[in-house]
């Protein structure tokens, strides 16, 4: 046998004897006798009259006697000694949730952060509380019951989860065998939203939606990928085609049989060095038109180098009566600057052909680049002909017409503009004296510097 068979836990036994049929405590808390044979016990504390504590006895007969320092108590030891006091009605005072005072119901349904509780409870009856103990459970937390500390009358839950639950409670006189129960309290505390079934399945829609879309945006990215692809090689053929009309118009039957008779002149003047010099300064541009017009785009030097040949051939063609210059930025890296390939060329046979051919006296061409600020490249090509106006009246008695290469030049331009996003501008000056007579024609050529 255990103490905690025989008292509750937080008694603290002083003395214990024995008489051979009964078992006699003496405790801080009162007296006690307990029957083995049976496991009955019974009490004798401040609520049946004892009004000093019993520490030391002497068991006789008939008698006990409780022994004092300055004198002692004579107990007999029949049942009359005890009283058999039952167990008072337990009720539940207060409930509070949050630390705050609600209604006492036996039903409570929460939200999710109103999930701190304290229950009050109290006895009744005329015995002193601190001789009632009490249990309690909440379910399904627990399954056994569990002790409150003597003259406690409250127990506190905090921060429970979400989920039905039931508190229930008893209390029992020391001395008695009787057990009161306290009417269960069930409550119920609400999962947070993001818990909840509805909750999910809304993430999983959202879930499922993001995917469909992410899906759906991709097939979009790839089909747009494959569009881009396919303008890309309508825009590279186009551009292919469109340079091939450029490399057409320069390499032009004219100006083939114009070399050609130059160099035929030099052989029947026996001037062989010049023909030679003439031949292999063809040779070498018809060999430039061919590798350049096989690229998108050419470095300024290589573009430039190509121009100074051709004019240096049809400053034989003027019979030497043409005065060029080509002047070119000191700031700008002609090696790393890129231009589309040969796209000078055609605005410099325009100045020649149409406005330096029929024009009588000085004929003066300017070639320029230059850098306006660090990421725009301007080239300009000016001539002192007989401008425009007086150019297409010439050309009226024959079938009009717009230059082939400028007009190649032109859808070279937009679709650098609308599918390569690189903004090439074109301008034409017509230029003009102080009485207004035309002196010939400027082209400004802008580009970004890439």
């Amino acid at each position: 046998i255990s103490k905690q068979d025989i008292l509750p836990k937080q008694v603290q036994i002083n003395t214990l004897k024995s008489d051979g049929e009964f078992l006699w405590i003496s405790t801080d808390e009162g007296f006690y006798r307990f029957q083995p044979k049976t496991k009955q016990i019974k009490s004798l504390n401040t609520q049946d009259g004892l009004t000093l504590s019993v520490d030391k006895f002497i068991i006789l007969q008939d008698y006990l006697v409780a022994t004092f320092p300055n004198s002692f108590y004579l107990m007999p030891k029949n049942e009359a000694l005890f009283k058999d006091f039952k167990t008072s009605k337990v009720w539940m005072e207060s409930v509070k949730i949050n630390d705050k005072d609600t209604v006492v119901n036996t039903n409570y349904n929460l939200p999710y952060n109103f999930n701190n509780l304290r229950f009050d409870f109290n006895s009744n009856g005329f015995q002193s509380n601190k001789h009632v103990g009490y249990k309690y459970r909440i379910k399904p937390i627990d399954t056994t019951w569990r002790d409150v500390p003597l003259n406690t009358h409250f127990v506190v839950f905090n921060s429970l989860s979400s989920g039905k639950y039931t508190f229930e409670l008893q209390g029992q006189n020391i001395g008695s065998k009787d057990i009161q129960f306290a009417s269960p309290i069930t409550f119920t505390i609400n999962k947070p939203f993001w818990e909840t079934y509805w909750f999910y399945a809304l993430v999983l829609l959202v879930v499922a939606g993001l995917i469909w879309l992410y899906f759906r945006w991709r097939l979009r990215q790839k089909e747009a990928q494959r569009i881009a692809e396919i303008d890309k090689i309508l825009i590279d053929k186009k551009i292919t085609n469109l340079k091939l009309e450029n490399l057409r118009s320069q390499m032009n039957p004219h100006f083939i049989f114009n070399a050609l008779n130059s160099i035929q002149d030099y052989i029947i003047s026996n001037e062989k060095e010049l023909a030679s010099s003439y031949l292999v300064k063809f040779s070498r541009l018809i060999r430039m038109y061919l590798d350049y017009s096989q690229q998108n785009e050419i470095t300024l030097e290589e573009e430039l180098n190509a121009l100074k040949l051709y004019l240096e051939l049809e400053k034989v063609r003027f019979e030497d009566e043409l005065t060029y210059s080509l002047n070119v930025d000191e700031k700008l890296n002609v090696r790393q600057i890129k231009v589309p390939s040969l796209f000078i060329q055609p605005y410099v046979e325009n100045a020649l052909k149409h406005g330096l051919l029929h024009k009588s006296g000085e004929r003066l061409l300017k070639i320029e680049a230059k850098a306006t600020n660090e990421n725009t490249l301007v080239i300009t090509v000016e001539d002192n002909g007989i401008g425009r106006q007086q150019s297409e009246a010439l050309k009226r008695s024959d079938k009009p017409h717009k230059p082939f290469a400028t007009k190649a030049n032109e859808e070279r331009v937009r679709l650098y503009k609308n599918k390569l996003k690189r903004n090439i501008n074109i301008e034409i000056i017509d230029l003009y004296n102080s009485n207004q007579q035309p002196t010939g024609t400027k082209v400004v050529i802008t580009m970004p510097i890439q």
